[in-house]
This record gives C-alpha cells, sequence and structure tokens, in this order.
C-alpha cells in the first residue's frame, strides 16, 4: 500500500507547503509502500536558498528515473531536480508536515513517470526529484498504516512522531500541561471500512479490515 493518508480531507492552500521540497527517498512503484508514501511525517533536510532552487540531472547512473540514455541520436537527456529536501521525520527533529502525494519511480510496467507525466498526475505521483506538496496545518483522513504498528490512536488524544518508525505518529494522552515532545495533531474521530472481493488501497487484501482516523493536523 502506497497510501497512508485517505481522500477526505479539508486543507487550507495556504497551510501547504509547495514547490520547495523533494522527498530524498522514492517507492520503486507507484503500488509499492515505502517512505515515499503519501501521508509520511516529514522533515527538512536541505534548506539552503543560496543554491539553485532546481539541478539538472543527467543519465549518468540515473536510469532508475530516466530509463536508457545511451540510445542513438539522444545528445542531452536531462531531468529537473528540486535542490532542497525533506526525509521521513524523527522525535528528535522538527516535523514540518506530512505528505500529499506520493514519490514514486515508475509505475507497474517499470516505466518511469518522467516518461509519462499525465500517468503521475492521474495516480496522484510527483516522479521521483519533483516538489512534493507538504501540508503543515488541516484536516485529513489518516490510514492505520500512517500509524506506529497500525494502530491508531483514540479519540482526543495528541499525535506525536513515533520513536520506533520515523515517518509515522502515534497516540498519547493529552496533557493540559503539554507534552515533552512536538505534538503534530490530534485524533478527531475513528472508524474502519472492509475490503470487498477485490483489494482495497486504504483498508488492504480483499475481505480485510483497515482502520482509519480524521486527524487535525498542526505542525506550526
Amino acid at each position: 500500500m502506497s497510501w497512508r493518508i485517505m481522500p477526505y480531507r479539508s486543507v487550507d492552500e495556504h497551510e501547504v507547503i509547495n514547490g520547495l521540497f523533494s522527498s530524498t527517498t522514492a517507492n520503486a512503484t507507484h503500488l509499492t509502500a515505502g517512505d515515499g508514501d503519501a501521508g509520511v511525517f516529514v522533515r527538512i533536510t536541505v534548506g539552503n536558498l543560496n543554491t539553485n532552487p532546481l539541478s539538472y540531472v543527467d543519465g549518468a547512473g540515473r536510469t532508475d528515473l530516466i530509463g536508457k540514455v545511451d540510445y542513438p541520436d539522444v545528445g542531452r537527456n536531462f531531468i529537473p531536480v528540486v535542490t532542497n529536501k525533506f526525509d521521513v521525520a524523527t522525535d528528535a527533529a522538527r516535523c514540518i508536515g506530512v505528505t500529499l502525494a506520493q514519490t514514486a519511480l515508475a509505475d507497474e510496467n517499470g516505466v518511469t513517470f518522467y516518461n509519462d507525466p499525465r500517468k503521475a498526475e492521474a495516480n496522484g505521483v510527483v516522479p521521483s526529484g519533483g516538489a512534493v506538496p507538504v501540508m503543515a496545518r488541516g484536516m485529513v483522513t489518516l490510514c492505520e498504516t500512517a500509524f506506529e504498528d497500525d494502530a491508531i490512536g483514540a479519540v482526543g488524544e495528541d499525535l506525536i512522531i513515533s520513536a520506533d518508525t520515523d515517518g509515522k505518529v502515534s497516540g498519547i494522552a493529552f496533557a493540559a500541561a503539554g507534552q515533552s515532545v512536538q505534538t503534530v495533531g490530534t485524533v478527531l474521530a475513528t472508524g474502519s471500512r472492509t475490503a470487498g472481493d477485490t483489494a482495497d488501497r486504504f483498508a488492504g487484501a480483499a475481505g480485510t479490515v483497515g482502520d482509519y482516523a480524521i486527524c487535525y493536523i498542526n505542525c506550526v
């Protein structure tokens, strides 16, 4: 499963970081799970405005991104890469938000998304190296896979970055005096859904049950 976030959300675009950061990691395909998933909590690793916002990577050693580059009549084969980066959040660094799109290298047929941008857009995928939208504040629906050990928090609990699995969150009881670590949101409501006769990318394999939670995210 490559999505940890479900479609229902309430997001103000002013609370979304757009065009600034790309992911340091990417899923092998849009059907495989990993740190490139949508719904991953992230931290800044590179934020240098003195460098060019884009660098252009040639094909040398990057056939994973753009395919073969040694065909006849190919003079230049450059791709743009956003130089400022984020990585999965840890409990030792400030979390800036949750990703709203997946970063992936290729589709199920091995065709890189740089070669098929329409399919990337249709599947909510950002090609590796592209700028990923990161929501700092707003309401989203998180799958159980966004939580440590697939255990969603209880209603009213604060959300903190998991100490065991980077990029995921855990529920923790509300503390009136404040938490000793950064809180990134609150669990508003919880539920579950059952996949039908076919696999459900949110619930899982056919016939299985997946939990989810509507959460208010606030990383500001």
